[in-house]
């Protein structure tokens, strides 16, 4: 093998070792620390996959029927990518796959907490932003236009940042989600099974869907399972808790009785979970 032919050959082997490594440490699911005995046994298994890799790449017939003249395996190739420039690219490539994958709003999925202007008449807003480090969930309400959508966006945007796994939803495509009659049955359970037991969900919007036995025993479902687990929660919506428990109670079935003992059951949860913070008018 000449030279050339070499050189080639081990800018492909270090090319080909790279994403072999990058798909190593995804299986392994790296997270941002780890701990020295962890990081030398993944280390181990790298190099043998590497090894084996070059092996499979460089191998011909002909140089496969003889060892003898084989290739020696190289003994620094993982030197071709470090470990912390390994845990760093697949940070991003994780923020990348969490922001992809989030329902953001497209306007917001690059907002983060120095984007949200403070006034004088939201300084509120601070306390919510306390939450991206906390288990404490929220309930921000106001009216329209009062930055609700933004700032329950950039909440989501941190923890990406943080790589914190969590859920942003609007509250009528959680009830689209779960429909069983919108889709296959299977993926709406597994669906109710993400929105119950993620570490934060986040819905906004709640109050603008339209309100039914079903929609109402739904959201109780997935409220009471997060109250019972002090899974954080983050809600947002144009209604106050007392004007949403009326919305909730809405009816004009003999069944008021029943809907108003739901409708209770969901906001007394929500308050008992949830900091309640009214986010006023700029």
């Amino acid at each position: 093998m000449d030279t050339q032919t070499k050189t080639h050959s081990n800018h492909s082997s270090a090319a080909a070792y790279t994403q072999k490594v990058i798909a190593l440490a995804e299986k392994f699911s790296i997270p941002s620390e780890i701990s020295t005995e962890t990081e030398s046994a993944i280390l181990q298994q790298m190099e043998i996959e590497n090894q084996l890799a070059i092996a499979q790449e460089s191998a011909t017939p002909q140089e496969s029927a003889t060892p003898a003249q084989q290739e020696p395996l190289p003994t620094s190739s993982k030197n071709d990518i470090s470990f912390n420039e390994l845990k760093l690219q697949l940070r991003r490539n994780e923020i990348r796959t969490m922001t992809r994958d989030s329902k953001v709003p497209k306007i917001f999925r690059n907002k983060l907490a120095n984007d949200f202007i403070i006034t004088d008449n939201n300084k509120i807003a601070i306390q919510a932003m306390a939450a991206i480090k906390q288990n404490q969930g929220l309930y921000i309400y106001g009216e329209c236009g009062t930055g609700k959508t933004l700032l329950a966006s950039i909440i989501q945007n941190e923890r990406t940042l943080l790589l914190k796994p969590s859920i942003f939803i609007c509250a009528t495509d959680i009830f689209m989600d779960l429909n069983p009659f919108n889709g296959n049955q299977q993926t709406a359970l597994e669906k109710r099974i993400r929105y119950k037991t993620t570490s934060c969900l986040i819905i906004d919007d709640l109050g603008v869907e339209k309100t039914s036995d079903w929609t109402k025993q739904t959201l109780f479902d997935i409220i009471n399972y997060r109250y019972n687990e002090n899974l954080q929660t983050i809600i947002t919506s144009n209604f106050s808790p007392d004007a949403l428990r009326d919305r909730l109670t809405e009816t004009t079935t003999p069944k008021k009785q029943i809907d108003d003992y739901v409708g209770d059951r969901i906001i007394r949860r929500i308050k008992a979970i949830c900091q309640i913070i009214n986010l006023p008018n700029y």
